[in-house]
Order: structure tokens, then C-alpha cells, then sequence
């Protein structure tokens, strides 16, 4: 027998062809596991991956139609915010949910999300899935045709359950808001070919705060692409030292940025059966709240630093006893870590709205607030939830837009 090294010696245009063989194969296998990565990081989701969006593939568009003219001057934002649950936007029961809101003529303004999506709260990559965006446009421009403006925001949905985008903290914080700009631009772009009045470039991720260059850079570019007026929305805080970080933040001041939105759930009072009067010295005094902080005055300080007006982009109560106490609360237990069980009111919700317009609309800074939420499906009897939907909650809001 001959050795193969011999048949390869005298053979040297098979030995060639061979290694030919071998460097196409390895450079093929290099290109399928790049393209397989790319696919995992860019294909859009389908319905089973990706929560609140997309119940059937919806093909894209690229053009979408501008139905209203860009609002000039907007000094008061009457908003209610849109919110996709209990089931999807482009849902039968949402599309009939939207036209129920469309008919609530006072107000001027309706909030809309397009989501994002984290692994957890240590990932570098933020993904999107572009099927929302015709969902979008199509909304936008029912919402339009009906006479009101638009905020988009974006909404980061995490994989991993019990983490939250305050808490974000990115293994490479430079890849992150690589990543994270991409996807705003990608519908701050939609924004402004739809028309949209408000967008803003973030919502209540507060771990990353700190990175000022990095939001100044990001809403400079917003700006590059998007005609309307920017904002961002804050978290509320607990202490009096988060507040004062809060006004460490100078990327607030930027021109960029029209205004400072800001989720003010903040815990008012614990006391049974609370008056307008009470939840009004909740929020103006030191002495009526649970964390002894006058949030009148925290948010007039932020006003009055960054020469800002303040949207409250997104504030609701739920129909329960004590929904004032902690309004963020969505669990079976108000207060939280206590044995008092929630049951239905709709009163406590319409009285804790009523005080909150009668503080906050005494302020020359105060631009109005977005009110959540209006569901995507008629709320059932004695729901608990935030609803204002078929409340008297609804019906208050509706007075409070008329005589603004």
C-alpha cells in the first residue's frame, strides 16, 4: 500500500484543491455564523416573542401619511395615554377601544408607546421589532383625522421577569446607547413622517441618568430628524437626596429638549377616605405625605434650574381604597408589605384627580399631563386597575379638559 503522504506529494494539484476546498469552507462557515448573529440581533419578532405588539405579521411600510398639520405653540397638553393592554393595538377590541377614546373630544392629546426589548437589565443590545411600526402610523393617523396631537415614547420590555429599566446596568455602557440611539432614531424618524407632536427619547431610566454627553448627543440627533418637541420622562423619587441628583442632571438644560416629562407617582397619604384637602397638603407639605417631601416645591426647583415647563407624562390612580397611598402599587396589597387587601372605589381614584389639578394647575410651569390609561378592551365591573375608562374618574377628566 502506498502511504498517503506519497500519493499527496505526486498529486500536488489535489493537494491544492483541497486546501482550496478547505479555506472556501472555513471563510462560508465564518459568513453563515455572522449572518446567523445578525439575524438574532435585526429580524423583527414575531407575535409569540414579543409582548403588547404584533398578534399577526404586519408588512412594513416606509411611507406613512401626515393627516395634520404640526401644532404650533402648545402651552397644556389634556392627554390620555393609550396603553395596549389587556391586548395588542392592532386587536378588533383595540381598534373599537381607540374609537371609544377618539370620542372623548376634550381632550387634546393622546400618548402612544412603541416597545423595545432587553434580555435583562446587564444587556448591551436594544432591539425592535418593526412590524409595530405600520400598527403605529395607522394609529397615528386615526388619532390625527380626529383632531388631536401625539406623544410616542418608547417602552423597554425586559426578558427576564422582576427587572425593571430604572435599574438598567449595561455590561458596556458605549455598545448600549449605540444600540439604544439606533432604535430611537428609527422612530423618531417615523415621528416626524406621521407628523407627530411630541416624542420622547427615553422613559424612567433612571440608572443612566448620569451619562449626560451621551443623552445631549442622543437628543441632538433626535432633533436632526424630528420637527416636533422632544422630551424625556423622569422617574419620581423617594428621598430627598435623589431629588437633589435629579438637579445634577445638565443635560436637562439642553435647548433640545422642549420640555421635562416626569412620572409623579408619588405616595401621598395612607389615611382612610382622604379628601381633596388632604391629598393637597400630601403634595405641598413636608408634614401630609409618607416620605415628608414637599413635591410642589421639588418640582418647581427642576422647573426653575433647567427653565423647563413640566409635563406629567404618564399619571394614574387606581380605583381602590387608598390608591393615593402608592399609586405605582399594582399588587393585591396596598400599602405594600401590608394585610390591607385592595378593594374597589372609584370614588378614592376621582378625588385623587381632582387634587391633583388643584394644586398643580395653579403653577406657571405645570404643561398638563397624560393620563393613564385608557385600555385596549372596555373595562369589566369593579375593575381595580387604572382604568379611567367608563369611571367617574373619565367623566371628571373630561370636566377638568373643558374648563382648562
Amino acid at each position: 500500500m502506498i502511504p498517503r503522504l506519497l500519493i499527496l506529494e505526486e498529486q500536488p494539484h489535489r493537494r491544492a484543491s483541497m486546501r482550496y476546498r478547505l479555506i472556501v469552507t472555513f471563510f462560508l462557515v465564518i459568513i453563515l455564523v455572522s449572518v446567523g448573529v445578525l439575524v438574532k440581533i435585526k429580524l423583527p419578532y414575531t407575535a409569540k416573542d414579543f409582548q403588547y405588539i404584533a398578534m399577526q405579521q404586519v408588512s412594513p411600510s416606509s411611507e406613512h401619511k401626515i393627516t395634520a398639520v404640526k401644532a404650533g405653540k402648545v402651552d397644556y397638553f389634556k392627554g390620555i395615554d393609550f396603553y395596549p393592554a389587556p391586548l395588542p393595538y392592532e386587536s378588533e377590541e383595540g381598534s373599537l377601544a381607540l374609537d371609544g377614546l377618539l370620542e372623548a373630544k376634550t381632550a387634546n392629546f393622546v400618548g402612544l408607546r412603541f416597545f423595545l426589548r432587553e434580555q435583562e437589565q446587564t444587556s448591551t443590545l436594544v432591539l425592535y421589532d418593526v412590524n409595530q411600526d405600520t400598527i403605529l402610523a395607522d394609529i397615528i393617523t386615526r388619532v390625527h383625522e380626529s383632531g388631536k396631537g401625539v406623544c410616542l415614547e418608547p417602552q423597554i420590555m425586559m426578558d427576564t421577569a422582576g427587572q425593571f429599566v430604572a435599574n438598567l446596568k449595561p455590561k458596556n455602557i458605549k455598545t448600549w446607547f449605540e444600540s439604544y440611539d439606533k432604535a430611537i432614531l428609527h422612530y423618531a424618524q417615523l415621528a416626524n413622517d406621521c407628523g407627530v407632536e411630541l416624542f420622547s427619547v427615553a422613559n424612567e431610566n433612571s440608572s443612566l441618568w448620569q451619562y449626560s454627553s451621551q443623552w445631549t448627543n442622543l437628543i441632538d440627533k433626535v432633533n436632526l430628524v424630528f420637527d416636533g418637541f422632544v422630551t424625556v420622562r423622569l422617574n419620581c423619587w423617594w428621598q430627598e437626596s435623589a431629588f437633589n441628583e435629579v438637579l445634577t442632571y445638565s443635560w436637562l438644560s439642553q435647548p433640545g429638549l422642549d420640555f421635562v416629562g416626569i412620572s409623579p407617582y408619588f405616595d401621598l397619604t395612607t389615611k382612610d377616605n382622604p379628601t381633596v384637602t388632604d391629598l393637597t397638603e400630601s403634595w405641598t407639605s413636608t408634614q401630609g405625605n409618607r416620605h415628608c417631601i414637599n413635591i410642589l416645591a421639588e418640582l418647581t426647583a427642576i422647573s426653575k434650574k433647567y427653565k423647563k415647563k413640566i409635563i406629567f407624562l404618564e399619571i394614574g390612580y387606581r380605583s381602590i381604597k387608598g390608591c393615593s397611598a402608592e399609586p405605582w402599587n399594582a399588587s393585591d396589597y396596598v400599602p405594600r408589605m401590608s394585610s390591607t387587601k385592595i378593594t374597589y372605589s372609584d370614588k378614592d381614584q376621582a378625588v385623587a384627580i381632582r387634587a391633583l389639578y388643584e394644586v398643580f394647575d395653579k403653577q406657571t410651569w405645570f404643561a398638563g399631563a397624560f393620563w393613564f390609561y385608557w385600555p385596549t378592551a372596555k373595562p369589566s365591573k369593579q375593575d381595580t386597575t387604572w382604568s379611567i375608562w367608563t369611571k367617574p374618574g373619565q367623566e371628571l377628566l373630561q370636566s377638568v379638559f373643558t374648563a382648562h
